[in-house]
């Protein structure tokens, strides 16, 4: 089951708002974080980063995370630090704090009858890779104060052709999923851009494959793997619906020219640099296309749910062409324009209380 936005429904939502009040004290709970991970690091002689292996206290990390700050991913640890650094410069160079900087948390406002929010409050839960980070600093507020603010888990640098064979990632999530318990979540995935970025371009430079077509058909049944793997554990973990949010555009960045780029470079390349980005914008953003429709296709066939996020995406997009336009992205790769989190959030929400909706009617 796919979905796009709907423009007329979309516009019941306001603009994107700066919200202090969440800044502030998500700002002030990472900084708590940050000395509770110090001392119980120095009383059990932890380390600071926990290695994969070490599984139980990477957990216990990472859940403690999610509950007080949101997310698990370490730009929302480092709140704290990131906004003394920041409050720093501002006071000796005089450097003004963008409204748009990676500190800041928003709100949109909509009107209690546009959907149920008890339905979705503290129940929906983005997870993949950076994107849901960005994604999961918007709240939905109604006129009686009522919110919507979702959580995100962050998987690491994951590509969806890596997370639908790494069974390891996918036990670390549902033990995340169980330990933070919220029952009836929906789980929201992003992924696939990494897999864009480096995965395919690496792919051709090697030779490791001879087409396009080679990678998508990769690609498709990593997804259909993926989609089986999650729907065969959802409900027994207390999720209610999983889905796939469509991936978004492209970093604006040139990589490197995947026709010249000779197997020795390419593994010189994909091992020595920490962000490797593989083939032109255009490249990438074709192939995000073709991804993206080909998913589609294939999730209204099974039935699964996928949300078409497209008309979130199209106000950042450089000539409407599936590449981010710079202004809205701070390193040139992560979404940093708050109304798309809002549209992208209520797109959520409005696929999910329409196929609530329609299943009630039906029975």
């Amino acid at each position: 089951m796919s979905n796009n936005i709907n423009s007329k429904e979309s516009n019941k939502i306001s603009k994107a708002d700066l919200d202090i009040t969440t800044t502030i004290s998500l700002i002030i709970k990472s900084m708590f974080l940050d000395i509770y991970f110090f001392i119980i690091c120095k009383l059990f002689k932890l380390k600071a980063k926990f290695s994969n292996t070490d599984l139980n206290n990477n957990l216990f990390m990472k859940v403690i995370e999610i509950k007080m700050v949101g997310s698990n991913h370490d730009r929302r640890r480092q709140l704290g630090f990131i906004f003394i650094i920041k409050l720093i410069e501002k006071c000796i160079f005089w450097r003004n704090i963008s409204k748009k900087s990676t500190i800041y948390f928003y709100k949109a406002s909509c009107s209690k009858s546009y959907f149920n929010f008890e339905n979705f409050n503290d129940k929906l839960i983005l997870c993949g890779d950076s994107h849901v980070e960005y994604f999961s600093r918007i709240n939905l507020v109604n006129t009686l104060g009522e919110k919507v603010i979702p959580k995100s888990i962050w998987l690491g640098p994951k590509t969806l052709i890596g997370f639908s064979s790494d069974l390891k990632s996918q036990h670390y999530l549902f033990e995340i999923i169980k330990r933070i318990k919220k029952k009836n979540s929906y789980l929201i995935f992003s992924l696939g851009s990494i897999d864009i970025r480096t995965t395919f371009g690496y792919l051709m430079a090697t030779k490791s494959i001879n087409s396009e077509e080679d990678f998508y058909d990769i690609f498709e049944r990593s997804y259909i793997s993926f989609y089986e793997v999650i729907l065969s554990k959802i409900k027994e973990h207390y999720i209610k619906e999983m889905a796939f949010l469509s991936i978004p555009p492209v970093s604006p960045l040139k990589g490197i020219n995947i026709r010249r780029c000779s197997y020795r470079k390419a593994i010189e390349y994909q091992k020595n640099v920490p962000f490797s980005v593989f083939g032109s914008p255009k490249e990438r953003a074709l192939c995000t296309k073709n991804l993206n429709n080909r998913l589609e296709k294939i999730s209204y066939e099974k039935g699964w749910n996928f949300i078409n996020n497209e008309k979130a995406y199209q106000s950042i997009q450089l000539r409407n062409n599936n590449i981010i336009e710079k202004k809205y992205s701070y390193d040139l790769t992560h979404i940093t324009e708050p109304n798309v989190y809002s549209i992208t959030l209520n797109n959520i929400i409005l696929f999910f209380e329409k196929k609530n909706k329609s299943s009630t009617l039906h029975f």
